[in-house]
């Protein structure tokens, strides 16, 4: 086989393997991305009975379909599918009281209404209903528990519905 055709085969080899490489990291771009919008209130916070107040800083806008806060719990808090709750280390099932307060001062009070379960860990996440008026903006959330959560981050999260998968 002469130096050329050798040369060529190589060239050619690299090139397929350079293509599949790139056509695995765009598959995986298009159908693997993540279609959340995670932006941290908080990091490393324990809710308790007293209040705790997060200002916006105007982070916290009402810009996707659906939005919500959600709490990054520690391991050794878990979700409960079945009682949409938080079970604490010792057994109890809680949720937190939370609110977020606009700009007007309108207060926004939140139910529970989804876990999921991600790299990060669990997240409970908390909602209003029906869904937030696009565009609006909040000033603050208040959090408050009677049994006390232990937080990796508190989240405001959100999706539009056009980009699930």
């Amino acid at each position: 086989m002469s130096n050329t055709i050798r040369n060529m085969l190589i060239i050619g080899i690299v090139g397929a393997i350079l293509i599949v490489i790139v056509g695995i990291y765009a598959f995986n771009r298009m159908f693997y991305r993540s279609y959340y919008l995670d932006i941290v209130l908080l990091e490393n916070a324990t809710i308790s009975a007293d209040w705790l107040e997060i200002e916006s800083d105007g982070r916290i806008i009402a810009r996707k379909d659906r939005q919500f806060i959600s709490l990054l719990l520690e391991p050794s808090y878990k979700l409960d599918p079945y009682s949409n709750a938080i079970v604490t280390p010792d057994g109890r099932k809680i949720n937190p009281e939370i609110m977020l307060i606009d700009t007007d001062g309108n207060e926004f009070h939140l139910t529970y209404i989804k876990g999921r379960i991600g790299e990060a860990g669990e997240q409970a996440s908390y909602g209003y209903k029906p869904d937030f008026p696009l565009k609006t903006r909040f000033s603050r959330v208040k959090i408050r528990s009677e049994i006390p959560i232990k937080t990796k981050a508190i989240l405001w999260s959100g999706y539009d519905i056009r980009d699930q998968p």
